[in-house]
Order: structure tokens, then sequence, then C-alpha cells
């Protein structure tokens, strides 16, 4: 189903409503905006027509308008990381990651690459292997 295009326009457009928003990553996008930080989504999902993810991270994440920029959709083929070149052109020095691609794009591109941990009820598995990689892991950030 990761390559219909039907998937990925209700995923995109629909069941995001039914997603909640972990604590941690609220504290840590309030953090960032209070500091005056620049706040970017990247994801590996594969770009729609229309989208509402947007809409619902701002109101989940509870992001000022002014400050929310749209969500990236990076796409995800196989044998290439697509985020590296968005993490680049938009100059970011830190980026949060639950997968070990969002860690290795941030290591290639020197930049700080922190692991947030993946809801233990994730259907995403395995469950990467936090630190693997020496980074720097969010605590509790599973909720």
């Amino acid at each position: 189903h990761l390559k219909n295009p039907e998937f990925w326009e209700k995923m995109n457009n629909e069941w995001d409503k039914f997603s909640m928003p972990k604590k941690s990553g609220m504290d840590l996008v309030q953090m960032h905006l209070k500091r005056g930080d620049a706040v970017y989504f990247i994801t590996g999902r594969s770009k729609t027509k229309t989208e509402t993810v947007t809409k619902y991270v701002q109101e989940g994440l509870r992001i000022p308008a002014d400050k929310m920029n749209p969500v990236i959709f990076a796409g995800d083929e196989e044998g290439q990381n697509n985020k590296v070149s968005w993490m680049r052109d938009h100059k970011l020095k830190i980026y949060y990651g639950d997968a070990d691609a969002d860690i290795a794009a941030a290591r290639e591109l020197n930049i700080r690459g922190i692991r947030v941990l993946r809801a233990s009820n994730s259907s995403y598995q395995p469950l990467p292997k936090a630190g693997q990689f020496g980074e720097e892991v969010v605590i509790n950030s599973e909720y």
C-alpha cells in the first residue's frame, strides 16, 4: 500500500485527525519557538495533490499561524535519503527524528541530529535502536 497513491491521499488528508500529538513534541516545538527558531517538519511521506498534515501539526502542536511553515513531503525513494536536500536548503542546525535515516541525514550534513523515541505502540516496526550512532536522545520522548 505504500506505493499506492490512494493510500497517500487518505494518509495526507484524512487519517492524521486520529493522531495524538506527543507532549514531548509539543514541548520541543514550543522551546524552539520561544528561542525564535524557525521550525520545519520534514516527512518521508509521498507528496499528494492536497494535504491537511500542516493544519493538524499546527493545531496539535499549538504553533501560531505566522510561525508555521508548510510540512515538507520529502518522499521515500529506495536507496536515497530525500530529507538531506531539504535540510541543506533550509540551512538546518538541529534535526530531530525517530528513524535511523533521520539521524544519518543529519550526520551527512554535519548538523546536530537528535533522536526522539517512537511511541512504543507504533505499528511502524521494528523500533529503531536509539543512540546507536552516538546521537543525543530526548528522554521520555515516546510520550
